[in-house]
């Protein structure tokens, strides 16, 4: 595979899962306080775990997130707040990231004329 398309490829995946996030972390919110609801967060690990071996990205999983002793955890509004900012901030990150690549790419293509 070149390297331009494993890049663009990984910043898909990359882009693909900040957008997972960002729904389950709307979710969570909305959920908040419904009676028996366990927040619920994404897993990366098969994700990493797919990477180490081949270079196509497995996708992230949606689980439920347990305490230490592996009781569910409520939604704290205030975390489900910073961790929606968070993820924002990244996905931003990745965007600019993409467009940067696609920049060079363009410039190579017209030779760096405008």
């Amino acid at each position: 595979m070149q390297i331009e398309a494993l890049t663009t490829a990984l910043v898909g995946a990359a882009l693909d899962a900040a957008e997972l996030r960002h729904r389950v972390i709307a979710a969570n919110i909305a959920n908040a306080g419904a009676a028996g609801y366990a927040r619920q967060t994404v897993s990366f690990e098969a994700q990493m775990d797919a990477l180490s071996t081949t270079a196509t990205p497995a996708a992230p999983e949606v689980v439920p997130a347990l305490g230490p002793g592996g009781e569910p955890m409520p939604v704290r509004l205030d975390q489900e707040a910073v961790d929606m900012a968070a993820n924002s901030l990244q996905y931003q990150a990745l965007l600019k990231t993409l467009a940067r690549h696609y920049g060079v790419l363009h410039s190579a293509v017209t030779e760096g004329k405008r």
